[in-house]
C-alpha cells in the first residue's frame, strides 16, 4: 500500500506539473499570438477557447489513447503529439522575437498612433504564425522524408585489429507504433540492407505498443541482413511496452538481444567481445557484463542512454547509443544535455573509450524534426 500510494502521489506530481507547464506554454502563445493583436472577437473568442481546451485536455487525450481501438486511438495520439510540436515551435519562435525585440524597444519606443501600434502588433504576429507553420513543414519533411546515411570512420586502435574493415550499420530509436509502421520498417530494412554490412547493431526504443498492437508492423525487420548478425539493446521505451515480450519476439525473428551480457565474436581478423547493457532506467549491471572480459579488452558495447558511459570508466572501446534523438526540434537538445553528455556524433570520451550517439532512426512524439534529420550510421573500422 505504501509503494502504490508514494507512486501514485509521484505521477500526480508529475501530471500537475506537466499540466502547468503546458498550461504556461498555451497561456503565453495565446497571449502572444491572440490577445495581444487585438483580433476581432469572431476569430479571438474561438482561439481563446481552442488554446484553453488544449492546455487542459492534451495529457488526459494522451494517457486514453491507448484504450481507444485503432485506428481512432493512433489518431489521438497523432493529433495531439503534432499540436504539441507546433506549440513548442511557436512558442520558442515568440521568445526569440521578444527577446530581439527588447533592445529595439530600449532603443526606439513603440509609435504613440495606435493605429500603427496595433498594425505593427498584428503584422508580427502573422510573421511569427508563418514563420512557425513553415518551419514544421520543414520539420514534417525532414521527420517523413528519406534517411540521411551517415559514415564514421573509426582509429585502428578504437577496436582493434580484429575489427579491421568491419562495417557495422547502427539503427536506433525506430519508435515503431501509431505513424511509423510495416511500410516504413520495409524501406529501412532495403536501405539498412543494401549498405552491405557485416554487423547491424540496434540501439534501442524499437517500439511503442506491445507485441500484439504491433507484430505485423515489425514483421519487415525479420528482413535485416548480416552476416555476423543482428544484436540489440533495450530502451526506455522498450521497456514501456512490455520488455519480456518484445524480447521473445525479436528472437523468434532472429535477433540477438543483449542485456547485461558479453560475449566474443569470430572475425576474420580475429574476436571482438560484444556487449550490451540494459537501459539506464533498468539500473544496468556492467560487473556481470563483463565479467570475462579484461579491462584492456577492447569491446563494442551497446547501450541505449549515452550517460551510461560513466558507468563504463575501466573500459575501452567504443560505445553506441542513441535516445537523444540530437533533440529532435530545436532547441530542445540543449535541454537534452543537462541529462545526457553528448547530444550526437562520434566522440572520445576518455583515451580508449569511445562513443557514437545516433539522432535517431525514427522519431518520437510529434512527426517533426527541426535541425536534426533521421539517420542509418555505417561505422567503418
Amino acid at each position: 500500500m505504501i509503494l502504490a500510494s508514494t507512486l501514485s502521489a509521484a505521477h500526480l506530481a508529475f501530471f500537475a506539473a506537466a499540466t502547468l507547464i503546458l498550461a504556461a506554454m498555451h497561456g503565453f502563445v495565446w497571449r502572444r499570438l491572440c490577445h495581444d493583436p487585438k483580433w476581432p472577437q469572431a476569430w479571438s473568442k474561438p482561439l481563446a477557447i481552442t488554446f484553453c481546451l488544449a492546455a487542459l485536455g492534451i495529457l488526459p487525450a494522451l494517457s486514453l489513447w491507448h484504450s481507444l481501438p485503432s485506428p481512432y486511438g493512433s489518431f489521438l495520439q497523432i493529433a495531439v503529439s503534432t499540436w504539441l510540436g507546433l506549440l513548442f515551435i511557436t512558442f520558442v519562435i515568440f521568445i526569440l522575437r521578444d527577446l530581439i525585440r527588447l533592445p529595439l524597444r530600449l532603443m526606439r519606443p513603440p509609435p504613440h498612433d495606435p493605429a500603427r501600434r496595433l498594425f505593427l502588433e498584428r503584422s508580427g504576429a502573422g510573421a511569427a504564425a508563418a514563420l512557425s507553420l513553415g518551419s514544421c513543414s520543414v520539420a514534417a519533411t525532414q521527420a517523413l522524408g528519406d534517411w540521411r546515411i551517415t559514415e564514421v570512420k573509426l582509429k585502428p586502435e578504437v577496436l582493434g585489429p580484429a575489427a579491421e574493415g568491419l562495417r557495422l550499420v547502427q539503427i536506433s530509436d525506430l519508435h515503431i507504433g501509431p505513424l511509423l509502421g510495416r511500410a516504413w520498417a520495409a524501406e529501412l530494412v532495403e536501405r539498412a540492407n543494401s549498405l552491405k554490412p557485416d554487423l547491424i547493431c540496434i540501439t534501442g526504443d524499437m517500439v511503442d505498443g506491445s507485441v500484439e498492437e504491433l507484430r505485423q508492423e515489425v514483421a519487415p525487420l525479420a528482413g535485416l541482413q548480416a552476416p555476423h548478425g543482428v544484436f540489440l539493446c533495450l530502451g526506455n521505451h522498450d521497456h514501456y511496452s512490455g520488455a519480456e515480450e518484445w524480447i521473445a519476439h525479436w528472437q523468434s525473428l532472429g535477433f540477438r538481444v543483449l542485456r547485461n551480457q558479453s560475449f566474443q565474436i569470430d572475425l576474420p581478423h580475429g574476436r571482438l567481445r560484444l556487449a550490451g547493457l540494459d537501459d539506464e532506467s533498468s539500473k544496468p549491471d556492467v560487473t556481470a557484463t563483463f565479467a570475462e572480459a579484461a579491462n584492456s579488452e577492447p569491446c563494442l558495447i551497446l547501450a541505449h542512454q549515452p550517460r551510461a558511459i560513466h558507468r563504463l570508466q575501466e573500459r575501452r572501446g567504443l560505445v553506441l547509443s542513441g535516445h537523444t534523438h540530437a533533440g529532435q526540434i530545436w532547441p530542445f537538445g540543449y535541454v537534452v544535455l543537462l541529462v545526457q553528455p553528448y547530444l550526437e556524433g562520434l566522440h572520445e570520451h576518455k583515451s580508449g573509450l569511445w562513443i557514437h550517439v545516433s539522432p535517431g532512426t525514427g522519431f518520437w512524439g510529434p512527426p517533426l524534426r527541426l535541425g536534426t534529420r533521421c539517420e542509418i550510421t555505417l561505422i567503418h573500422a
